[in-house]
Formats: structure tokens, sequence, C-alpha cells
């Protein structure tokens, strides 16, 4: 694990968060002993005195603040990570509806509609005739079928087809959320 992955740990925002609170209960606590004490032996403030009380005031306001801000953006990404889970999960639903409808209104086989699966993952048509346990012959005659009943003539056109609807429902997913 990097430095960078680390920092993002869990573990490693909790030690950041309670250090910043730590340190702000600290000065806090600073703050209160020297006004408590000036107070108590009737002491004038002198000018580095304020100075310093004022200095210390101010890194209690920005670590506290800073605190709650770390934790109101945790807040927020929190959230967002729920509301792209379940986008993505919509995503993966719909997509493989429309896979399944667009595949029975093409009329594939159930070899054919194996074989466009495995297209739309990237597998090489020799990844799939292992996979399969077919030839390549098989698999490439697949894909002729394939290809002649979804009306392209590319396995990159192949894939087109279903990647531009698939922008097209992760689009309807956004304006659903709006």
């Amino acid at each position: 694990m990097n430095i960078r992955q680390w920092t993002r740990t869990p573990s490693f925002i909790r030690i950041v968060i309670s250090g910043l609170a730590i340190s702000g209960l600290l000065f806090l606590q600073d703050v209160i002993v020297e006004v408590w004490q000036h107070f108590q032996n009737g002491d004038a403030y002198d000018f580095g005195s304020v100075v310093h009380l004022t200095v210390e005031i101010f890194a209690i306001i920005l670590l506290l603040s800073g605190m709650l801000i770390l934790l109101d953006f945790i807040s927020d990404l929190k959230v967002r990570q729920e509301q792209n889970l379940r986008k993505l999960e919509y995503l993966r639903e719909s997509f493989d509806e429309h896979v399944q409808e667009t595949f029975r209104k093409w009329e594939l086989t159930p070899a054919e509609s194996d074989v466009a699966l495995f297209f739309l993952r990237g597998y090489s048509a020799s990844d799939v005739a292992e996979l399969r346990n077919s030839s390549t012959g098989t698999i490439k005659a697949h894909s002729h079928n394939i290809f002649r009943k979804s009306g392209v003539s590319s396995r990159v056109e192949f894939m087109s087809v279903f990647l531009d609807e698939f922008i097209g429902i992760g689009q309807e997913s956004e304006i659903k959320d709006l």
C-alpha cells in the first residue's frame, strides 16, 4: 500500500480527526488556564500575552473548524458513494435487461447469446472457444450469425451498438436523479 492509499484509510482518517480534536482541546485548556491565572492573580495583559492568547484562540477555531469541515466532507463523500453505487446497480440491471431483450429481438440462439456476451466482455474468438470448449471455427460461425442478425459487420460495430445504449441508459439514470 502506498502512502496515498494509506492516508485514505478509515483508520488514518480517524487518527487525523482525533488529533485535530485533541489539539483543539489542549489549546482550549491552555487558554482557559491562562485566562484563569490572569484573573486569579489580577495580572494585566501585556501586548505579548494578548498576541499569544489571540493566536491560541485562532488556532482553536481553525482546528475545530477543520475537524468539522473534514467530518462534513467525509459525510458528503459517503452519500455520493451510496448514490453512485445505486446508479451503478441500476445501470447493470438495465443494461443486462437491454442486452437480453436485444438478443431475443435478434433471435439469437442460446449458443450465439453466450458468444455475444463474451464478445461484449472483450474476449477474443480463441478465448471464447477455449471457455466454451469449442473450436475457433464454431465461434467464428456463431459470430458471423450474430453480426448478420444484428445488422453489423464487425465486433467493433457490435460493441458500439451496446455502448451507445449503455450511455443512453446512464443519462436516463442521471435525469431520474435530478
